[in-house]
């Protein structure tokens, strides 16, 4: 549990820090407030957040859409924990600017905050491509808990019964299948010839699209919105989708039109205190930016060229921002090693994990991969010096663990060759049982 909150002993704290301010409470934004206050037990921490609840489970919110408890369950944080570890909490708060010389930052309600140490958690936004027509009632993103009562709301509203889901990665799949669930008739664009082409070869792909169509959820691949037009009969002050045209010029009814294209790191705060950025905050492996007393984690932070987004990196790299923003001068700074990438795709009847990549990139390398056509089962391992690289696990949601130990041990896995080749991983599941 990230949170288990326990003192640091030992740990060099920086007595002259006395507040640390952290914008954005998502996991990178709470898990560091958790590890400043496990290490110095006595600054002021201010956790700026502009939604309205506290931490929840932002890979849970599809939930929101086709469950009916609302928030239930997907806080992952009593509300006391905030008052008992004495971090102060500013919800529903925007930071209008950040002054990085007289370090500061404005929020929206006129109020300022002046910091030691600026953690910035900013995460990202859903990117919307040029979509004409996209605005009106009736089209949305889905990033926020938010967005997916409101579109819970909505279908509820307009009793919607056709909605396009534009975007085949992981969100797009998990918001149609939440979509799907309401019993509504749901069309996924995928603008590529395969869904999932980061996360799946071409095996795989087929094989996921072949169990979505058997659950009802139509893919049109290599297919793209240009367009989203009004329901002629809705009123013009009032109008809603009532069908979308493509690229290449067909129409499809659509009373409901979802974006999933891709996010984009949230940078407008960073540029305004003046901090280095490219795609996202450009961070060392300390998570220190281009100012010393600027650290950022999570979605919003690029290192060594990358964008992880992804929820244990968030973790690790609050942890890393945390523990090195209060250390003492002179003490050992902590440093981020990214992991291999583990995904997963949460749909009801599809269990689908990966991990790290998935094809091979020398003829030194050895690839184990195992089809089930009938099933539409798939697993493959890519093997770079006796270790797994990386897998592909689409049905085998048991073989899930074993393989993520044996990656994450760096185990040696070339004498259980002949084993895996034959379909037997019953010696990477030994690694959790």
């Amino acid at each position: 549990d990230v949170f288990r909150t326990s003192i640091v002993t030992g740990f060099p704290y920086d007595k002259s820090v006395e507040r640390v301010v952290i914008i954005g409470n998502g996991i990178a934004g709470v898990t560091a407030a958790d590890h400043i206050r496990r290490r110095h037990p006595k600054c002021e921490i201010h956790l700026v957040g502009r939604e309205r609840p506290h931490l929840y489970n932002r890979m849970g919110i599809t939930r929101l859409i086709y469950g009916r408890s609302a928030m239930q369950g997907l806080y992952l944080l009593p509300e006391q924990w905030y008052e008992d570890f004495n971090v102060t909490c500013w919800l529903n708060t925007q930071v209008t600017a950040v002054d990085s010389t007289a370090q500061q930052v404005t929020l929206g309600t006129g109020e300022t905050l002046a910091y030691d140490r600026l953690i910035l958690t900013t995460g990202s936004q859903s990117f919307v491509p040029p979509i004409e027509g996209f605005g009106m009632p009736g089209t949305f993103v889905l990033r926020t808990a938010d967005d997916a009562m409101a579109i819970r709301t909505y279908v509820q509203e307009y009793a919607c019964r056709q909605a396009v889901v534009a975007g085949g990665g992981l969100l797009g799949l998990e918001a149609a299948y939440g979509l799907h669930k309401l019993g509504i008739a749901v069309t996924v664009l995928e603008r590529s010839p395969a869904l999932l082409s980061r996360q799946l070869d071409g095996q795989g792909a087929a094989f996921l699209a072949a169990q979505l169509a058997q659950m009802g959820i139509t893919i049109l691949l290599e297919s793209e919105v240009a367009t989203v037009k009004a329901d002629e009969a809705a009123e013009a002050e009032r109008s809603h989708p009532g069908t979308i045209q493509l690229k290449d010029g067909r129409s499809l009814p659509c009373e409901l039109l979802l974006v999933a294209a891709g996010i984009r790191a949230d940078l407008e705060l960073a540029q305004r205190a003046g901090v280095q950025t490219n795609r996202g905050i450009v961070v060392d492996a300390q998570m220190r930016t281009s100012n010393p007393y600027i650290f950022a984690a999570g979605d919003v932070v690029e290192f060594d060229g990358a964008l992880e987004g992804l929820w244990p990196a968030a973790v690790s790299q609050g942890t890393i921002a945390a523990a090195n923003a209060v250390a003492a001068a002179g003490a050992p700074l902590q440093a981020y090693a990214p992991a291999a990438p583990v995904t997963t795709l949460k749909v009801a009847g599809i269990d689908l994990t990966t991990i790290g990549r998935f094809e091979a990139s020398g003829s030194d390398e050895v690839t184990v991969a195992l089809a089930e056509e009938q099933t539409n089962k798939y697993r493959k391992l890519v093997i770079a010096g006796g270790q797994i690289a990386g897998a592909i696990l689409l049905g085998y949601p048991e073989e899930a663990a074993g393989v993520t130990e044996a990656v994450r041990q760096k185990l040696d896995v070339l004498n259980q060759l002949p084993a895996l080749r034959a379909g037997d991983w019953s010696g990477l599941r030994k690694l959790v049982d």
